[in-house]
């Protein structure tokens, strides 16, 4: 394949691998990084990793804490069908036997499918856990079962 100068040129001053080359090696030649800053770096990206996990586990359960409490003070004990895939789960427990902890993760799980093909695994597994902690909170809740099954 015959190339453009231009692109000749590229390719001699960047290497195909870009301007750091193949394996952090510069212009061909490997320059060994023994500086205490690289170490600095890598704890600081691990701490600040971590501490966006915790953001985000703290956000999470913040969720099931405030669906939860939507769905024992309110929906359920007032017999109210809530929308979305809530919704659909409360409307299955009410006409199957079946209860409504059962029904969260089977319906969600089409969607977490959907999650993992699209935004990757560490979404999927978020989103598996908040339906989980979600589904623990309906098992929890006395009415969810007897309640909501009795009152149709």
């Amino acid at each position: 394949m015959r190339r453009s100068a231009a692109a000749r040129a590229a390719l001699q001053f960047h290497g195909p691998f870009g301007t750091r080359g193949l394996r952090g090696r510069e212009n061909g030649v490997h320059r060994a990084n023994h500086s205490t800053g690289v170490g600095r770096r890598l704890s600081s990206s691990i701490v600040k990793r971590f501490l966006e996990e915790l953001v985000n586990a703290a956000l999470i359960a913040t969720g099931i804490l405030s669906a939860g409490m939507g769905l024992k003070g309110f929906l359920l004990s007032s017999n109210f069908i809530d929308g979305g895939v809530t919704g659909v789960c409360m409307l299955l427990a009410k006409t199957t036997p079946v209860s409504l902890a059962v029904w969260l993760p089977v319906v969600n799980l089409p969607f977490v499918a959907i999650g993992y093909r699209q935004m990757g695994g560490a979404f999927a597994a978020r989103s598996a856990l908040a339906i989980a902690g979600l589904r623990r909170r309906a098992l929890l809740h006395p009415l969810s079962r007897r309640h909501y099954r009795s009152a149709s």
